[in-house]
C-alpha cells in the first residue's frame, strides 16, 4: 500500500491476481469495495475522516490485511 500514511488516496503496488479489495474503517464499517481492481488504480479516502483503515486484499491464492493511516 502506497503511500502509507496517506492524505487521501492510495494504491496497491502489485495487483496481479487480486480478485477483491475492501476497506473498512476502525469501527468495522465497509467504506469501499472493488472486484477485480486494475493495476495502478488509486483508491480514494479523501471524503473519509482521518484515522486507521483496514484494507483486505483477496487474491487467487492468498488473503492480505494491511492497515492504512489516513492523515
Amino acid at each position: 500500500v502506497y503511500p502509507n500514511p496517506t492524505a487521501g488516496a492510495f494504491s496497491i503496488q502489485n495487483m496481479q491476481n487480486v480478485l477483491q479489495l475492501s476497506v473498512n474503517n476502525a469501527g468495522g464499517k465497509q467504506i469501499l469495495y472493488k472486484e477485480n481492481p486494475a493495476q495502478g488504480e488509486f483508491f480514494d479516502l479523501r471524503n473519509e475522516p482521518p484515522g486507521i483503515y483496514v484494507v483486505r486484499i483477496i487474491a487467487k491464492k492468498s488473503v492480505s490485511v494491511v492497515k492504512v493511516l489516513k492523515q
